[in-house]
């Protein structure tokens, strides 16, 4: 499947999960050049339980979440995030409110978040509990740091925001 070119004047270009809303699997899925005026430039809302060998490319979102911005993601595998950005938040490619239990096998590669978080910024009190076989290449954040990922300073559950990294790469992230 492809989503490419749409736009919305909200969140979730390509889609948006109401608040009781879930996704069991985004699999095999192109999101390309989709825009939000709000968050999540292809991806917005919900609860997704596994996203597997999905493509987001050159995705936009104005405030978090180039990409995705989502409640909470089960799992992320062999998945591509490359030049997604936001123009005025965090999250160049995925904001997240809740956590992402794994991310395995995933490219993350010159995503840009004007505040935080190049690839990944993390809401107050989220995680990601494993980041296995992952590469994180070249993602900036314009401030507040966290090229690759971004934790608020003011999360309380600082033992489990990250529990394991193997394997990962971690290159050329400012």
């Amino acid at each position: 499947s492809i989503f490419e070119h749409n736009y919305s004047i909200s969140s979730g270009a390509g889609l948006r999960l109401t608040t009781d809303a879930d996704a069991d699997l985004i699999k095999n899925v192109d999101f390309t050049r989709n825009t939000a005026s709000a968050n999540g430039g292809a991806i917005s809302g919900g609860i997704i339980k596994n996203i597997d060998s999905t493509k987001f490319i050159s995705n936009e979102a104005n405030v978090s979440g180039g990409a995705f911005d989502v409640y909470y993601l089960n799992s992320l595998d062999n998945s591509v995030f490359k030049r997604n950005v936001t123009k005025s938040s965090t999250g160049g490619a995925i904001f997240v409110n809740y956590g992402i239990d794994d991310i395995k096998n995933t490219l993350f590669e010159n995503n840009i978040a004007y505040s935080g978080g190049g690839a990944i910024s993390l809401a107050d009190r989220a995680f990601v509990d494993v980041i296995k076989d992952t590469i994180f290449r070249g993602n900036k954040s314009l401030s507040n740091g966290g090229g690759a990922i971004y934790a608020p300073a003011s999360s309380t559950y600082i033992s489990r925001m990250l529990s394991e990294i193997d394997g990962a790469i971690f290159d050329s992230n400012i």
